[in-house]
């Protein structure tokens, strides 16, 4: 038993590397080389690796140290700071494109309103997962466009469950689920201000100590129990534990356990997340895609279609009104980014027999299709950034 989900491992994690690799020349996300890496050994062609139980596990766990990391290089002042305008990117970037999205795919397919409204909720979100990735590897989150767009997606992000929710559960427990996660930001919110006003305590408690023991061990520890406790209490209340993760990382900043030691656990959690759990994530998710027929396609691509062009072009134009330090072009590949989070919606929904496996193969091809299609546009707005960089050097030279 043992070999055998070692060798899947073995296979999943070389094939996503190996694939990762050759699609990054092309400038397309290593996110989406995973997913496609999972589809080629999985159900949908080389039938190599088939869905399971372990596996479902191991997926699982892998997700909860990447919303863990994501987490702990956020900020709390990223999200508190930008509420307002973020409220403004989830209704245009995401709410509005899934209820066109929605109206279309539910008008010309048989699927019914309840699968209709899974399948454009999850092509519709925005992943928090390959966004933080994107804002990251483009150095944005030093400016105040991408904080505002971190804060926007993780404001997405928790709609996007409570909606998953409300097919799932009845009107009062959504309400309870809303309340609840409203309740939760103003007790992060508070514990935060906390910390931060005994952050000078806090770092001569860790300068005392950290001679006598292992401190980057024991707040490493802490970390995880956190995540893991505040991610069970999100599971018992009826919300996902991914938020959960996501809560208990956000409280680990400079100002609670020291410059110092907050680069090195994030350094630590990058490195075994970039190497391990990411590739080996994405590529469990592309396991039980299967291609559906022409026809189940086209009914679907009309909704696709919608989704694209209205989500990128209300970014398009929200970011030439309210964000000045990146450019609309940047803003709109960034937000385009599809990944974890819908995937995720579209897994538990199909777990729970809210949708069928040709439905949730066709979200995540749409979430596929969507970062093939608008990430890599961001390359672009790199260079023509770039360019107009050398340019004004050279005039002032």
């Amino acid at each position: 038993m043992i070999t055998a989900i070692l060798t899947q491992i073995l296979i999943l994690l070389s094939v996503s590397m190996l694939l990762g690799v050759l699609l990054d020349r092309f400038r397309i996300p290593e996110v989406v080389a995973y997913i496609v890496s999972g589809i080629i050994v999985g159900a949908g062609v080389l039938r190599i690796i088939m869905p399971s139980q372990t596996i479902s596990d191991i997926e699982s766990i892998s997700l909860f140290f990447i919303i863990l990391s994501i987490g702990v290089e956020a900020n709390t002042e990223y999200i508190y700071g930008n509420l307002k305008r973020s409220i403004l990117f989830t209704i245009s970037g995401f709410i509005f494109p899934m209820i066109l999205g929605l109206a279309v795919l539910n008008f010309i397919s048989p699927f019914g309103f309840i699968p209709s409204f899974v399948v454009s909720l999850s092509v519709s979100v925005p992943s928090i997962s390959i966004i933080s990735v994107l804002l990251m590897k483009y150095d944005l989150l030093k400016v105040n466009g991408g904080r505002l767009i971190l804060s926007s997606v993780v404001l997405t992000d928790i709609v996007a469950f409570i909606m998953l929710s409300a097919t799932t559960e009845n009107v009062y427990h959504v309400l309870e689920s809303l309340g609840f996660v409203i309740l939760f930001f103003v007790v992060i919110a508070i514990f935060d201000i906390i910390i931060r006003r005994r952050a000078i305590g806090i770092m001569a408690w860790i300068e005392k100590r950290e001679e006598k023991t292992n401190m980057e061990y024991i707040l490493f520890s802490m970390i995880i129990i956190a995540g893991l406790l505040v991610s069970i209490i999100f599971e018992v209340i009826g919300i996902t534990y991914v938020l959960g993760s996501f809560f208990a990382g956000i409280l680990i900043h400079e100002a609670s356990v020291g410059e110092k030691y907050h680069r090195i656990l994030v350094n630590t959690l990058k490195r075994i997340n970039d190497s391990f759990f990411i590739p080996l994530f994405f590529s469990i998710a592309g396991i039980s895609v299967v291609f559906p027929h022409l026809d189940t396609f086209i009914i679907f691509l009309p909704a696709l279609i919608v989704i694209i062009v209205s989500g990128t072009l209300l970014n398009y134009a929200l970011s030439k009104r309210f964000i000045r330090s990146i450019t609309p072009l940047t803003t709109m590949s960034v937000l385009g980014g599809r990944g974890a989070v819908g995937v995720i919606i579209a897994a538990i929904a199909y777990d729970t027999g809210i949708i069928t496996s040709i439905q949730y193969s066709l979200a995540i091809l749409g979430t596929v299709l969507i970062s093939l299609i608008i990430t890599p546009l961001i390359s672009l707005a790199v260079a023509r950034r770039d360019g107009e960089m050398g340019h004004a050097n050279a005039r002032r030279e």
